[in-house]
């Protein structure tokens, strides 16, 4: 009988709550899989259970690739899990030809470094005093284009007389 949850699905779960360290991950994995055959040796004994599956990429450390197999392992640590080539961007100036990150890792980035849009500036700088004030204090035309460099209206006015 197989399970219904997957090694990947117990990885998911222990990402979503917390566990950001893939070598606290990868701990907690081997103790959740020394569980489960400890569990299905009791209820059906050792002569039923299959051989345990073994990483084949073991030896694959994070961003090497295998060249043979068109596989890489992603070397973000939140990842580190083994991905075909098509899952990497091309990238010529290292040796596999992709890049060391897969995509999905790329765009997890990509989406935390994006800063917020910052809203409308408040405080224009007047470039006769060096002081920042408010777009009222201003002329009209540094109203109807703000990147225009002018003058507040205390200082023109001062030019003026």
């Amino acid at each position: 009988m197989t399970s219904l949850v997957s090694r990947e699905d117990i990885e998911d779960e222990l990402v979503r709550a917390g566990v950001s360290s893939p070598h606290v991950r990868r701990r907690l994995m081997n103790l959740v899989h020394m569980y489960a055959v400890a569990v299905s040796r009791q209820f059906s004994g050792p002569a039923d259970l299959p051989a345990v599956p073994q990483d084949p990429y073991s030896r694959l450390l994070p961003g090497h690739a295998d060249l043979a197999a068109r596989v890489a392992r992603c070397a973000d640590p939140q990842c580190l899990r083994v991905k075909p080539f098509r899952e990497y961007t091309r990238d010529d100036s290292c040796p596999s030809g992709r890049r060391a990150v897969c995509k999905t890792c790329t765009r997890r980035h990509a989406r935390l470094a994006a800063s917020p849009r910052l809203g409308p500036v408040r405080k224009y700088l007047c470039r006769a005093c060096g002081d920042r004030k408010e777009l009222d204090f201003f002329p009209e035309e540094k109203r109807r284009w703000p990147s225009l460099a002018a003058s507040c209206n205390e200082c023109a006015e001062g030019r003026e007389k």
